[in-house]
């Protein structure tokens, strides 16, 4: 039965993309790396982290400078951040069958407390910040510890193949969420526990989960 379920943050809870393209094509063009056009969305999607900064012009080493610079921007336009549709309401179905949720995100613990704050949302045990672009899966760990939780009592949502990469590497099931940065064809290369199409079906998973439980 699962008790605990831990949340990316952008690209799975709130639609971010727009506004992350919109901060790297500002700093691409003071560095010289390819901007990035609406066209671009669905091919970028299905490619890794290495295939995306060669299509881009952006050396590798220079990715987790671009990612600081973005999150920089980013506070500033906390307004004009939405949440995926139907989310809102799935957390709290979630939160009302007693299920413990966190968020472990690349993004700024005090960001998202903010945005969270911003949209009278306090639904969440914990907020953890993931400081590397590719570290997450010892965030996750160093979580899954401090509170004691089961792994097998656990899940991880997130949206992209390093979300896949980071729960595989902690043993950890994940639902990749098709909705966010990463499409559903480079998702599913990766064998996700669960692939879902809208946030509904998150809840489903679960029900599902526990259904299967039940019948053992």
């Amino acid at each position: 039965m699962i008790k605990n379920m831990l949340f990316d943050f952008d690209g799975s809870i709130v639609n971010t993309r727009k506004l992350i393209i919109d901060l790297y094509n500002d700093i691409a063009e003071e560095n010289n790396f390819n901007k990035i056009e609406e066209t671009d969305l669905e091919y970028l999607g299905n490619l890794s982290y290495a295939e995306k900064a060669k299509h881009l012009n952006i050396p590798f080493y220079k990715i987790q400078y671009l990612f600081i610079r973005v999150l920089k921007n980013y506070k500033n336009h906390l307004s004009s951040i939405g949440m995926i549709d139907g989310m809102k309401e799935v957390l709290y179905k979630l939160k009302e069958n007693n299920i413990r949720l966190g968020i472990i995100s690349s993004n700024s613990a005090k960001t998202i407390s903010e945005y969270f704050q911003k949209q009278n949302i306090s639904i969440f045990d914990e907020i953890v910040s993931s400081k590397s672009l590719f570290g997450k899966d010892s965030s996750i760990n160093k979580y899954i510890n401090k509170y004691k939780l089961d792994k097998s009592e656990t899940l991880y949502v997130g949206d992209e193949v390093r979300d896949i990469l980071a729960c595989k590497k902690c043993n950890l099931g994940i639902i990749a969420v098709t909705w966010g940065f990463d499409k559903s064809q480079a998702l599913a290369a990766e064998s996700p526990d669960f692939l879902v199409n809208s946030p509904e079906e998150i809840f489903e998973v679960l029900m599902n989960v526990e259904k299967n439980c039940g019948e053992r």
